[in-house]
């Protein structure tokens, strides 16, 4: 059986990552499952990853998107191109579509009357527009204005309606179509937009657990030359993106007393009491990062099943943070260390009461690992998926 997966991106981003290492542990196994990603993150073309990179493409859509809406790309033929690996392919496994590479409306409208397996990375299936709608719930009636027009993936003109109107007729074609998503909470998302219960399905994200896996403390930290002392992680791509809430983490770290490191495109103002190690593009610079803190902290506004979660505890780094979204279920049992969104306070005595009883969480490293082997290893997922894949196929 051979799955065409496709995703906007390679290696970028936590949905590129979950393809990326979904792909390659279906591929590894003994089965009869055969796996390619054709995506646009470069422009390689071998047997497993498929790169359709266009930069002048990417530029222009960039434009075109913010003025015209997500369903007016121009992809210069990457569409066309993964259209002709459909025909070969029995199922078609769909990641993030949108962005600025990809003509999705072209690729549905072409890839036939195939099994769609859709994981969903966000809630952009269901919105306008948006990948997260965080507070409003326009979504839920249409989209008929968007007041969020700075909201990923951003806009200059408020063309939300008609874009919800577009692919709420697509998506309809999809006669074929599953959905998965890693949380239970945007599983409910997925059925109150409409779409059909019995084909809505929860599945986690597998993560790469041979590079995300513990290093010794003292080696980590001088990895980036950081200091010995008590030390909590925040991790994002850009900490300048609202959703994510730097700012939140930055009176964490002040409130509790300890020094917090960020991972990610630094915020327009530094904070000279947090060490900014900046982007961090390798798994095992990423790995070196969380195995130096103490702590991970994690404090979205709104999140799906984030990797850094997963990948924060498969180091051995306990995680404390907001209980919004799909977080709470990749919580291990009995582990206490979310809060209330916004509530700054109680999180930071939370963090404080953990550092003041180390002894007494001289176990958590382990229970974490354990964790997440038994929910994300990424064989345990691919048979899961695999499993899925030939369920529609013989149907």
């Amino acid at each position: 059986m051979k799955v065409l997966m496709i995703n906007t991106e390679k290696d970028r981003g936590g949905a590129a990552r979950m393809a990326n290492t979904l792909v390659n542990a279906i591929n590894q196994q003994e089965s009869d499952v055969q796996a390619i990603l054709a995506h646009c993150g470069d422009d390689d073309l071998n047997e497993a990853f498929r790169g359709y990179k266009k930069s002048y493409a990417f530029y222009l859509n960039i434009i075109q998107t913010r003025l015209l809406g997500s369903h007016r790309i121009y992809d210069f033929g990457i569409s066309d191109e993964i259209i002709k690996l459909a025909k070969d392919a029995d199922v078609i496994h769909l990641h993030n579509l949108h962005g600025y590479y990809l003509d999705f409306v072209k690729l549905i409208n072409n890839i036939g009357n195939k099994p769609i397996v859709w994981t969903w990375h966000d809630m952009w299936g269901a919105t306008g527009r948006c990948g997260f709608a965080m507070d409003c719930e326009k979504w839920k009636m249409g989209c008929h204005t968007c007041e969020h027009l700075d909201y990923y993936p951003k806009v200059w003109v408020d063309n939300a309606s008609s874009e919800y109107k577009v692919k709420s007729n697509l998506f309809k074609k999809m006669e074929n179509l599953y959905i998965v998503s890693p949380s239970d909470w945007l599983r409910d998302i997925v059925v109150e937009s409409g779409f059909n219960a019995d084909r809505a399905i929860t599945i986690p994200n597998p993560v790469d657990l041979g590079s995300y896996k513990a290093v010794d403390k003292v080696e980590a930290r001088n990895h980036f030359n950081l200091p010995e002392e008590p030390l909590l992680l925040f991790v994002a791509h850009d900490c300048n993106d609202e959703r994510k809430r730097y700012k939140d983490f930055e009176k964490v770290s002040l409130n509790s007393g300890i020094k917090g490191v960020v991972v990610g495109v630094p915020p327009e103002n530094k904070n000279s009491d947090l060490i900014y190690l900046g982007k961090l593009n390798s798994s095992n610079d990423l790995a070196n990062a969380y195995s130096a803190a103490d702590a991970f902290v994690i404090t979205s506004k709104s999140d799906n099943y984030p990797n850094t979660v997963i990948e924060s505890m498969a180091c051995g780094v306990p995680v404390f943070g907001y209980a919004i979204g799909g977080i709470p279920s990749q919580m291990p049992e009995g582990w206490d260390g979310l809060v209330d969104y916004k509530d700054i306070t109680e999180l930071s005595n939370k963090i404080k009461n953990y550092f003041k009883n180390c002894d007494e969480h001289a176990d958590a490293k382990h229970s974490m690992i354990d964790h997440a082997i038994s929910n994300w290893d990424p064989e345990i997922v691919a048979n899961k998926y695999c499993s899925l894949y030939k369920r529609l196929y013989i149907c």
